[in-house]
């Protein structure tokens, strides 16, 4: 897998040089050993990660609703969080249930969070609505994909990998547990070609999510408007002018 680091002059949570990928995955052991008591992941395995609030707006009942599927699979999940009572105790019965595939961090770590970002293969973040997000960017440059619902910032800041060929994640058009399935297998298919998933990493990892493209966009939005307006008074005065 990969070891990066997000910002090297400000995030010195995850060790490692300039983002690159690297033949060895040393982030998703590391991440699951330090989530649970399980020991880390097995080489060729899929490990997913979830780094959030353990709320239904989050889409964690979507997560505990393909646990099964993915456990059939062979596919490992990596939770840090804290929230509703039931999604815990959900959550930590699963983790009892399926020693090696599952592993639960209850309660919120920040160097933990961008581990799991960065050493997932995949990360989890079926948000029923979302009106910004970070998680999707963090992870998009850790080159680590993304599986999101295509709401709010999260539709705004991750491209579908089977759109264009230019993808840098995985969208799910409906907040269900069927579409969310429908995404996994998706995954899994590009996870097991290696060209494939690399090229979709780097992808993510050129991304650039800083202020000044949002600045840029924003300042054409505003030139584009204020062109339209100052369009139409002129209209206007030829308008009154004729009269």
């Amino acid at each position: 897998h990969q070891r990066v680091i997000l910002e090297p002059s400000e995030n010195a949570t995850v060790e490692g040089p300039q983002p690159q990928l690297a033949p060895t995955r040393p982030l998703t052991l590391l991440g699951l050993r330090f989530v649970g008591e399980h020991q880390g992941a097995e080489p060729h395995t899929a490990l997913f990660g979830v780094v959030s609030r353990l709320t239904g707006q989050e889409g964690i009942g979507l997560v505990l609703e393909c646990l099964p599927w993915l456990a059939q699979q062979g596919c490992q999940l990596a939770v840090l969080g804290r929230g509703d009572e039931s999604l815990e105790c959900a959550l930590r019965t699963a983790a009892e249930g399926l020693p090696g595939l599952v592993a639960v961090r209850l309660g919120f770590d920040e160097g933990l969070a961008h581990r799991i970002e960065a050493g997932a293969d995949a990360f989890l973040m079926p948000s029923r609505f979302e009106p910004c997000g970070l998680n999707q960017m963090y992870s998009q440059l850790y080159g680590t994909p993304p599986v999101v619902h295509a709401t709010g910032g999260l539709a705004d800041s991750v491209r579908d990998a089977d759109a264009d060929g230019e993808g840098t994640g995985f969208v799910l058009a409906q907040a269900d547990a069927a579409s969310l399935q429908q995404a996994l297998a998706r995954v899994l298919a590009a996870y097991a070609d290696r060209p494939r998933w690399q090229a979709l990493q780097r992808r993510g990892m050129r991304q650039a999510f800083g202020w000044e493209g949002a600045a840029a966009r924003y300042a054409g939005l505003y030139e584009h408007y204020l062109a339209r307006r100052e369009a139409a008074l002129q209209q206007r005065a030829g308008q009154r002018s004729l009269r």
